[in-house]
Parts: C-alpha cells; sequence; structure tokens
C-alpha cells in the first residue's frame, strides 16, 4: 500500500475491532509503539477464531516478525504459538501453519546461533524458539535438543534451568527407548530433588510410545514408585497432551477403585 505524500497517519480499522491500529510513516513502513508492537502478534488467533478474517490473512500478520529484534514480540509470538500448537497439530492446515512459522522464526534463530553466549533475554529466547521448532518437528532442533541432552549429563556443570525443563521433554520423545529409560532410571533415583524430579516426571510424559505411557500409568499405583502429590501431576500431565489424554481416561476408568484406594 502507498500512502499519498500529505499523508502522515493511517488509522485503518477505526471501530477497534479485531485488528489494532498503527502508525505509518510516509514510505508505508510501520512505526510502532513499543506497546503497540505486540499487538499484530496477539490479534492473530482472535481474529481467526472469531471468523472474521480467514488463517492465511491472519498468519499474513505475522510475517513482518521475521524482522523483529526486540525480545518481547518473539516472546509473544512463542507463547501464542505454543498455547494452540497441540489442539492444532491434527488439523488439516497444520502443515501450512508450520510452514509459517518456519519462513518467520528460522532467520532470527539462526541469528542467534547455537552456543550459549548472549545477555539472559539473548539465552532464553534461543530456549524457547528450540523448543517451540523441536515442537512442530524441525529436524536441526531436534539434533540440537538431543546433543544438549546428552551434553547435560556428560557434564559436572549446572545447565540453565529452562534449557533442562525443554531439553528433557524433547529428548523423551524423540530420543527412542534409551533415552525414556535413562530418564526413567534418574526419576526413581533417590538423588533426585523434588523439582528434579517434576522435571523428569513430565518429561517422561512426552513420550509417544503408548507402550512407556501405559507402564508410567500401571506403576504410579505403586505408593513406593510414586506419591500421591506426583500421581495427581502425572494424571493432569497425560490429560492435557492429546497424543495420550486417551490412555490416560482409559486408565482412570479401569483403575478407579486402586486410585481412590490411593
Amino acid at each position: 500500500m502507498t500512502l499519498p505524500s500529505e499523508i502522515d497517519w493511517l488509522k485503518a480499522n477505526s471501530d477497534m475491532r479485531g485488528l489494532p491500529s498503527h502508525r505509518q510513516d510516509k514510505s508505508g513502513e510501520r512505526c510502532f509503539r513499543f506497546s503497540k508492537k505486540l499487538a499484530p502478534i496477539n490479534s492473530i488467533y482472535p481474529t481467526c477464531s472469531s471468523g472474521h478474517v480467514p488463517l492465511e490473512t491472519a498468519l499474513n500478520l505475522l510475517l513482518y516478525i521475521e524482522r523483529e529484534e526486540d525480545y518481547y514480540p518473539w516472546f509473544t509470538m512463542y507463547e501464542k504459538t505454543s498455547s494452540i500448537i497441540k489442539n492444532f497439530s491434527s488439523n488439516s492446515y497444520y502443515r501450512e501453519f508450520t510452514d509459517v512459522i518456519d519462513k518467520v522464526m528460522m532467520p532470527y534463530l539462526n541469528k542467534l546461533g547455537w552456543d550459549d553466549s548472549g545477555d539472559s533475554k539473548t539465552r532464553e529466547i534461543r530456549i524457547l524458539l528450540t523448543s517451540l521448532a523441536a515442537e512442530m518437528g524441525f529436524k536441526e532442533q531436534i539434533g540440537w535438543m538431543m546433543t544438549a541432552y546428552w551434553k547435560i549429563f556428560g557434564s559436572s556443570k549446572k545447565a540453565h534451568p529452562l534449557l533442562e525443563k525443554h531439553v528433557y521433554k524433547y529428548a523423551v520423545r524423540y530420543g527412542g527407548q534409551e533415552v525414556w529409560n535413562h530418564v526413567m532410571s534418574i526419576f526413581t533415583s533417590t538423588n533426585a530433588s523434588t523439582s528434579e524430579s517434576e522435571l523428569f516426571l513430565k518429561a517422561l510424559t512426552y513420550s509417544t510410545n503408548h507402550s512407556n505411557i501405559n507402564r508410567l500409568l500401571e506403576r504410579s499405583l505403586n505408593d513406593d514408585f510414586m506419591q500421591v502429590t506426583q500421581f495427581l501431576v502425572l494424571l493432569k500431565l497425560i490429560g492435557e497432551e492429546p497424543s495420550t489424554n486417551k490412555l490416560g481416561w482409559l486408565f482412570v476408568k479401569t483403575k478407579w477403585k486402586e486410585i481412590v484406594k490411593k
């Protein structure tokens, strides 16, 4: 869109429904105040779900972010995308969705690099965006997660807490039986702290192997293996995962008497 030379401002959607208004300079480029930089990202999913804007148009709003340098727009993009991606994965448009995310996110993620350099916000957004890419099955980021997993256990240096949180999950999801068994052995270790046990328990529920999930559920009824508080967390985690919630519901129905006793 090219603005006439005499126009300095354009207020689109003046009744403020669905999409935000933005300042535009004479070149047609958006000049966001910081508080407005998050608005296009926050608007994508509400405008699409309301039926006012087609999916393709809504996702096109996201394309601007590939030129973004600030932390908070990227964090908002991560947060908004993560909140819907699990339920959206079975949608027929999921591949188109991941293609858009790939286009806007990967140049910035590649710019951030693979090492642990930068200030705290740079390190945090690197981990979050890498985990988002792994969630969507991007092979390069899955490889990075697997390397980071074995590096954590091969070093005496304490890893970034946020890195541990995400690496354990995706290592279990993509690392096969070897990693699942490894995490299970650590979870059952008496040396694991309460916070570490919670991390490992959540990671175990990220397995796509239903036999592993059923095995975990069956063992959870044993008080020597899992405390009541952990058991309730386990049911919640399995219920939240689209790939395992049916297993969790079947377990609750068939084992209800044992659950009540526990």
